[in-house]
């Protein structure tokens, strides 16, 4: 299989984006570039460079009827959509991958598609929120994560503990417990909003719902995306003075892969 190096990568990654946007366009459903996305695109107009991937937002709405409609209006054979479901429970991200690629022996070079949750006005109930998220989450990420090549042997085994541990906990009933959580929590009134699957601190992951209410279009590596209007409050939120780039020694890609065609 040939390798696929970094900037390859990135432009693999960018027709994947362009088709999705094209898709949601197509049928009015809502997205967002978010995350270090949306951040290259305000600060460098397209990828950050030390980076290697593509995220985006939806509101719970969009991102469920995306995972509904994809497989019917999908025309490009190359792309598939991986989404973890059981019944109605449906898990908060998703991945559209390249399927003639592989990571890690795995699925190839994809895009996360992260859900956007209404969450509680009340800061200590949404941290109670998270914090159980959180904790469902990594039950479920060590019930199905696989095994990788290379990774530590004390690292397996933990994996391992985890499983048996947790093995009264099935995929549907974590999947369950994710949405049963963010609705107790949550409120078609609510003025907040998060990414329950973030990865900052929780405080920096709950934003003012208002900030979505419009979109603008902005550019990463030469052409349009949508991104939120007030994408200055959101960045200030989860970054803080976001337009100062990392030190040198820390500018490294977030995601230890590497990517293949497949033969």
């Amino acid at each position: 299989m040939r390798k696929i190096e970094l900037e390859e990568l990135k432009r693999i990654s960018l027709e994947m984006l362009k088709y999705i946007s094209k898709l949601c366009g197509e049928n009015n459903i809502k997205y967002y570039l978010c995350g270090g996305t949306l951040l290259g695109a305000v600060r460098h107009k397209g990828f950050i460079p030390w980076d290697d991937d593509i995220d985006i937002i939806m509101p719970r709405p969009d991102y469920e009827k995306f995972v509904r409609l994809f497989n019917e209006k999908n025309e490009n054979k190359d792309l598939a959509l991986w989404a973890e479901s059981r019944d109605e429970y449906l898990y908060p991200k998703v991945q559209v991958f390249n399927a003639k690629t592989v990571i890690n022996g795995a699925r190839g070079i994809r895009i996360s598609i992260f859900r956007l949750d209404n969450v509680s006005d009340d800061m200590e109930l949404y941290k109670k929120m998270f914090r159980l998220i959180r904790f469902y989450n990594k039950i479920y990420v060590a019930k199905t994560l696989g095994k990788k090549k290379g990774r530590a042997f004390h690292k397996e085994a933990v994996l391992f503990a985890a499983r048996n541990i947790f093995r009264l906990f099935s995929v549907k009933k974590l999947l369950k417990l994710i949405d049963e959580t963010v609705t107790k929590y949550s409120s078609a009134e609510s003025n907040y909003a998060a990414c329950v699957m973030g990865i900052y601190a929780v405080e920096r992951e709950r934003m003012r719902r208002g900030i979505f209410d419009e979109t603008i279009e902005i550019e990463f590596e030469g052409e349009l995306f949508t991104a939120p209007k007030e994408y200055d409050e959101y960045l200030t939120t989860l970054y803080g003075d976001y337009m100062t780039p990392t030190p040198p020694e820390q500018r490294i890609p977030k995601h230890n892969f590497e990517a293949y065609w497949k033969e």
